[in-house]
């Protein structure tokens, strides 16, 4: 199912349900681009805190403008049960909202040869572009939440007497424009029987200089309300509305605006809220090679990246606390014994054949089929192959055991232990836990979330 700006705040809560009845959940993330410079790609002996530092420097500047995630739950039968799976691709960009932004224009990098990987791949850009969800980092959130707090605090606390405040010097081009407005207020201050007038269309400089001379020259806390309108379809013609108000209409109206505004924020959380949700289901997460995914991530929904390398695995595991990337399991015996290639695609074709068996797995019938091996690089589709190859090399070690164990799926050949319970209770996955693949790399296969770092011996290279 494809998400996108329009859908997201319709279909989030249903998608916070089904994630927290899921065994586990697969994901994965198409980027803008992985290095910025010949410098910062990987090497055979980086130690992982000095790629860590490569990927701060040359990687970071970087965006995911495409999220898989594909749920897995387990429905036990007599035969072993099947797995439902509920896969969605959510299209995403930042917000540009010039509120929700310090800079004027937000920059991200694109690298040319990634950009015609994902065209080649069939990646539509332009519902990333035009229909993409925003998103806003929880510390961003938290501070637009308390100045606007602090702004309505602010003005629920103004004197309702009268406060003019000095007019303002107004240029000569604009005098005439300014004393029109004047009149049109006294006139309509002057009428019981009206409530509102809106003022000419004007540009954002004429509008200060109406609110700054109206201030000054009436009681606009205790008698009058100013809101600036959009006018029409094009939003550049906006003018000034003035409103007759006492002081607990004021009151009920501030109030009102104020929830307005915090209703808008929530809304420009957008993404976010869905890391936010797989962080505190706390689910099993599983990705293939999801190192550089995780740095993004954390990077742009959660929280800027520390410069310690063991500080960023500390975020990350408090953030998703059971991962597994399945190129670990791929490259560890005795898997590994019968995989040659443990790119995605390639694993995908290797665990269709023995002696591997096709675990029971269903889409959901509220969901659209996945398509075919066209579909590589589609996030959804690469987050439920990623979430497949799991399962298929979760029910081999299964398989291995000499009495039946819990948590053994049924295949589609019906070969499995029968089970009551999901593989994701087993023992036998624990050893993969929380242990990411390290790509391109002599003698460092993984990193460790929670433990010690695989040790290596460096003096052979020097």
């Amino acid at each position: 199912m494809e998400i996108n700006r329009e859908d997201f705040s319709q279909i989030i809560d249903s998608v916070e349900s089904i994630i927290a009845d899921a065994d586990f959940v697969a994901i994965d993330a198409e980027f803008t681009g992985l290095h910025s410079s010949p410098t910062g790609r990987e090497n055979l002996i980086d130690l992982p805190s000095q790629r860590y530092d490569k990927y701060l420097k040359y990687s970071v500047d970087f965006i995911i403008i495409q999220f898989g995630l594909v749920t897995f739950t387990h429905q036990p039968s007599s035969n072993g049960g099947v797995y439902i799976c509920h896969p969605y691709k959510f299209n995403i960009f930042p917000n540009v909202d010039q509120k929700y932004n310090n800079e004027r224009n937000f920059v991200f990098q694109a690298q040319a040869s990634s950009l015609n990987f994902l065209v080649s791949n069939n990646f539509d850009f332009n519902k990333v572009f035009k229909h993409g969800i925003p998103y806003l980092k929880p510390d961003k959130f938290e501070s637009l939440y308390q100045a606007i707090n602090d702004k309505y605090k602010e003005k629920l606390s103004e004197n309702s007497t009268a406060n003019k405040s000095k007019r303002p010097e107004i240029p000569s081009k604009d005098s005439k424009f300014i004393e029109s407005c004047l009149k049109s207020v006294r006139e309509f201050i002057e009428n019981p029987s009206s409530k509102t007038t809106d003022l000419p269309v004007c540009s954002s400089y004429q509008r200060r200089l109406i609110y700054e001379t109206l201030a000054a020259e009436f009681d606009v806390n205790a008698t009058l309300h100013l809101e600036t309108i959009e006018f029409g379809t094009d939003t550049n013609e906006r003018r000034v509305r003035v409103s007759k108000s006492n002081v607990d209409e004021r009151r009920v109206r501030l109030l009102e605006d104020k929830q307005r505004e915090i209703t808008e924020i929530h809304d420009a959380v957008g993404f976010t809220k869905l890391i936010n949700i797989l962080s505190t289901k706390a689910k099993l997460i599983i990705g293939h090679n999801v190192l550089l995914d995780l740095f993004h991530i954390i990077d742009k929904f959660v929280v800027k990246l520390p410069e310690e390398y063991e500080k960023f695995k500390s975020i990350l595991h408090t953030t998703f606390p059971n991962i597994i990337d399945t190129k670990v399991m791929a490259s560890t015996s005795p898997l590994k014994d019968y995989i040659i290639h443990t790119g995605l695609s390639s694993l995908d074709r290797e665990l269709d054949s023995k002696p591997f068996n096709k675990p029971n797995i269903t889409i959901h019938s509220n969901f659209p089929p996945i398509i075919s091996e066209s579909s590589y690089h589609d996030a959804a589709y690469d987050a439920f192959i990623t979430g497949k190859s799991f399962l298929i090399m979760a029910n081999y070690l299964c398989s291995l055991q000499k009495t039946p164990s819990s948590g053994s799926i049924a295949s589609s050949n019906g070969s499995a232990t029968p089970s009551s319970v999901s593989i994701t209770e087993s023992n036998l996955i624990k050893p993969f836990l929380n242990k990411i693949f390290y790509m391109k790399s002599a003698d460092i296969h993984y990193i460790n979330l929670i433990g010690e770092e695989p040790l290596c011996d460096r003096i052979k290279y020097f």
